[in-house]
């Protein structure tokens, strides 16, 4: 599966979600409007004309107030979006291991720096791949890593992790963005059609 695959598959699993929290922001944030007209009005109508600056005053912390709130929920929503598509992610790594893995492999030992590698650590399925890109290294099995590798020095004083998992976790922060901008686009043009076929 390639990043495009990747991408795909992020959008359609996240697409649900972020229309549930999307609307869930929506609705309390509609609430916390009407409520705050509500207690803006009761305020005006227990003031008289004199009085008005001080109704001002207090409508403005009311809305204030609804506005932080709904700023809250949608920063709580992409939270729970950012974990759920962080976990999605992970979950299709996987997925990475495909036809031309062998190469993929050949290209993360080509990016290490050259030193005599002394411990190799590779998902099983990979010791033997291993045993040819570093002939006189210790090859240790280790079925925490999908895919590449992690090596080191005798001591361990010197080591390169390039998993799959670890350039993942490096690149999410630049990924992660671009991703929730593209879901917003899918899930506001979807909310755009609805509305059109509706009137």
């Amino acid at each position: 599966m390639g990043y495009r695959e990747l991408i795909e598959a992020l959008r359609s699993e996240g697409e649900e979600k972020i229309r549930a929290i999307r609307q869930e922001a929506e609705t309390e944030a509609k609430a916390l409007r009407t409520k705050a007209a509500r207690e803006i009005e009761r305020i005006r109508a227990e003031h008289d004309q004199e009085q008005s600056k001080a109704v001002a005053d207090v409508a403005g912390e009311v809305l204030s107030e609804a506005a932080a709130c709904a700023r809250a929920i949608r920063l709580r929503a992409e939270q729970e979006l950012s974990d759920r598509m962080a976990r999605l992610a992970r979950a299709s790594i996987a997925q990475l291991r495909t036809d031309q893995y062998a190469e993929t492999f050949a290209a993360l030992v080509r990016e290490l720096p050259q030193h005599p590698w002394a411990v190799a650590r590779v998902n099983p399925a990979d010791a033997d791949m291993a045993k040819t890109h570093f002939p006189g290294a210790e090859i240790v099995p280790d079925g925490t890593i999908i895919g590449g590798l992690e090596v080191s020095d005798r001591d361990g004083k010197i080591r390169v992790v390039n998993t799959f998992e670890t350039r993942l976790e490096r690149s999410w922060p630049k990924i992660l963005p671009g991703l929730i901008r593209e879901l917003e686009k899918s899930v506001e043009t979807e909310h755009e059609d609805r509305q059109r076929n509706q009137i």
